[in-house]
Parts: structure tokens; C-alpha cells; sequence
């Protein structure tokens, strides 16, 4: 597949990114956890960058521009095209070298950066109403038509906290109450995913993925021996601390207990104890059922994956007999090169 961009100046100059123009190789970074580490209720930006030949550097300012990048191939009757997202770039970071430029941007997140709409400073809200209207203040399309699909989706909300002080903190913090990680899709819209797994039918059905990877799109693999389920949460209640514990029991010999601990949910502020009981051990009954292990692979490509997505590895240095599935936590995307990612678990506790 050939990479096409065009980086949009902000005195509305465009500039057509060619193949003969790349000095290095364009490379897509993004993650839903921090350092490797599970995590629930994140909305991170994803980072791009790319070194460039511009015999007109000098003249063109980067700061702020856009990159919009796609990815074509197929045949003349059969075309593709991927879009690769569109990012912002931060002229702090832009370095120059005589004619050669490097650009580092990040994608539509840093639109969230804006304080928190009026709107919702008054009155209350469901999590779709409210992302509706934080959408509409960032510029930003929302992907999800409903959130029927995630626990709590029915809360109502009140964003008077004065933690909460930008758009992007109230889409984290809708993002931890649905159990779910926001991000910015390939398409440029807010994405709310949820952070596990699901069984086509129910528990005990086959798991549904969203890509399958064998042994031979695979440089190489590492996974841990045991899955984790969660059987603890730690969260908060009625502006204290408090330890939930599933009901779950399961006969997988291979999965160990785990836990997840979440911050305090400024959106549970003014709720009674009760109501915040009510939201955690809904999050907890939605959660419990997800075993993932924790999994490192090298691909050769695979540029269509995203955070969220479900993967489900086999052949290869994967016992042949059985496959392994997690939740692309990070991800690291290169152009004409290998696509790194990362499956993160909880926490496993000590039994």
C-alpha cells in the first residue's frame, strides 16, 4: 500500500506529501494505559510523526497545521483506501535541518483541551447527551450513535465538580462511569470503547474478535501463562474509599483473580452512597467476565488496528491447539515497517 497526505497550512497552503519527499518513515503512536499498565477511563492522544523533505521549509510554518494520511492499494477495479487519521501539529516540536523538516502532531484529543462548555455547568445529563455536547464545542464528530451496549449508560450527570475544568476531563471521566477508554478513531470522530472483550451469546460463547492474527503475519510473540479476571474493585463511595467484590466463580485453571483500582469520579459528586454502590457494582458485573492475559507481538503491518480492538493470536509460537485473545492497550503503527502492540491485564492479587 503507498501512504498519501496533505498537510494543510493554517494560511490555508497545501502541501501534498509524496513518497519521494519521506526522510524517514512515517510512525503512528497511541496508548489506553500508562507504562504498559491496565487502565480503565483514559482518553489519550495518539501521536504521529514524520521527517520530510520541503525545499521550501524555510518559508512553510508548520505550527498548527493539519495532516490527514490514507493509505491506498487494492487493484484499478478493485481500489482501498485507509484512513490513518488526522493530527495537529505541535511547532514546539517541529525541527528543521536545511531542507529537511520533522514533524511531531497529535490527533483531535488536543481539541477536548477547551474549558468545560457552560452548558454543562447547569442542569444534568446522560453520558450521550452530555459527549453530544462536548463534541459539539471541540469541532469534533461523535462515533456512537447510542451506549446501550455499556453499564451505567442511563446515569444521570452533573459536571460541577471543579475538578472537572475541560471537555477532555468530562469525556475521561464518562469514559471510567462506562466501564470504557475514549479515543480519537481513524475517521477523525470520539470513540467511546469498552475495555473488554465480549462472548458472541454469553459466557462460555465463542469470543468475539475484531482481527485475527496467525504465525505467519507475526515477527514474534510473548504472553503470560495465566488470564485475570477481576474479582476486586477499589473505587469510591459516597466520598470514601471502598473495596467491591465480584460473585464471579470460575473453573479456568488458568485464570487467577485480579483487581483494578479506579481514581475518584468527580461525576460521583452529590451522589448518596447508595448510587455510587448501584454504578460500581454494575461497572464490576459488566467487568468481571473479561480474562485477558498479558501479551506483546510484532507484526508485519495490520496498519488497520486500533485501540480497543480485540485480537486473537494463533498458530505460530502459540500452542496450535488453542489461541490467545486481548484488548490492544498500545500501539505503535510504522509505516513500511512492523506494527507494535500491547494486550495489558489487570493487576493480578495475591491468593
Amino acid at each position: 500500500m503507498a501512504l498519501v497526505g496533505l498537510i494543510r497550512l493554517k494560511n490555508d497552503e497545501r502541501i501534498e506529501v509524496t513518497e519521494d519527499m519521506l526522510a524517514a518513515a512515517p510512525s503512528i503512536s497511541a496508548s489506553i494505559c500508562s507504562a504498559n499498565a491496565f487502565d480503565v477511563g483514559t482518553f489519550n492522544a495518539a501521536i504521529f510523526s514524520m521527517s520530510l523533505y520541503d525545499d521550501e521549509a524555510l518559508e512553510h510554518e508548520f505550527d498548527g497545521a493539519k495532516i490527514a494520511l490514507t493509505l491506498t492499494g487494492g487493484t484499478e477495479e478493485e481500489p482501498t483506501e485507509l484512513a490513518l487519521g488526522t493530527f495537529h501539529v505541535d511547532g514546539n516540536k517541529t525541527k528543521r535541518h536545511r531542507n529537511k523538516v520533522s514533524l511531531t502532531a497529535q490527533d483531535s484529543t488536543l481539541m477536548f483541551d477547551i474549558e468545560l462548555p457552560e452548558p454543562l455547568k447547569a442542569g444534568t445529563y446522560t453520558p450521550l447527551s452530555a459527549l453530544t455536547v462536548l463534541c459539539s464545542f471541540a469541532g469534533v464528530g461523535l462515533y456512537n450513535a447510542d451506549l446501550s451496549e455499556f453499564p451505567n449508560n442511563e446515569t444521570s450527570l452533573s459536571f460541577t465538580s471543579a475538578s472537572i475544568q475541560t471537555a477532555r476531563d468530562a469525556v475521561m471521566w464518562i469514559a471510567q462511569l462506562l466501564c470504557a477508554n475514549a479515543v480519537i478513531n481513524r475517521d477523525n470522530l470520539l470513540e467511546i470503547r469498552r475495555a473488554r472483550y465480549v462472548s458472541e451469546g454469553g459466557a462460555g460463547s465463542e469470543i468475539v474478535a475484531d482481527y485475527e492474527s496467525d504465525g505467519s503475519d507475526r515477527v514474534n510473540i510473548s504472553f503470560s501463562d495465566v488470564r485475570i479476571f477481576t474479582k476486586y474493585l477499589s473505587s469510591y463511595s459516597g466520598g470514601k474509599p471502598k473495596d467491591y467484590v465480584s460473585d464471579l466463580v470460575t473453573s479456568d485453571t488458568q485464570a487467577r483473580q485480579g483487581s483494578v483500582s479506579l481514581p475518584s469520579n468527580p461525576l460521583f459528586s452529590g451522589k448518596s452512597e447508595e448510587e455510587c454502590d448501584a454504578i460500581n457494582t454494575a461497572w464490576l458485573e459488566y467487568f468481571d467476565g473479561f480474562a485477558p492475559r498479558n501479551i506483546k507481538a510484532q507484526l508485519f503491518s495490520h496498519p488497520e488496528l486500533q485501540l480497543g480492538d480485540t485480537m486473537r493470536f494463533s498458530g505460530g509460537l502459540v500452542d496450535v491447539r488453542r489461541n490467545i485473545i486481548g484488548v490492544v492497550t498500545s500501539i505503535k503503527w510504522t509505516y513500511r515497517g512492523y506494527t507494535m502492540i500491547t494486550c495489558a491485564a489487570p493487576k493480578a492479587v495475591q491468593e
